[in-house]
């Protein structure tokens, strides 16, 4: 499901970034910052049960896709969430993943 949202997204805006909250860089920032070593990251996807109402207002409230959206033009945000609805129809419930970032590290000496 999440596939087919993050299509619909693309169809609309095009490129939407998410590594601002997936951590995607923190291990390049960690070293970059020269305070810390041996660094670890540790991953672990799980999946929860969302009301489909809950889902849809979630992303309602995505103000980094609302603002993408209106950057495209007047009526891409509520073209989106129209789409995610008509994709949801009929569900009362999605399984959504969730992705949790750990990182160790080491700090180093200086």
């Amino acid at each position: 499901m999440q596939e087919k949202v993050e299509k619909i997204i693309q169809n609309n805006i095009g490129i939407f970034s998410r590594d601002f909250r997936s951590g995607e860089n923190s291990r390049k920032l960690l070293l970059e910052s020269g305070c810390f070593k041996d660094i670890v990251e540790i991953r672990h996807v799980h999946y929860q049960r969302v009301h489909s109402n809950n889902y849809v207002n979630a992303w309602r409230a995505a103000n980094h896709l609302r603002t993408e959206a209106q950057n495209k033009g007047e009526g891409v945000f509520d073209k989106i969430i129209s789409e995610i609805e008509a994709l949801l129809k009929g569900k009362e419930y999605i399984d959504v993943p969730y992705l949790t970032n750990s990182w160790t590290a080491r700090k180093n000496k200086g």
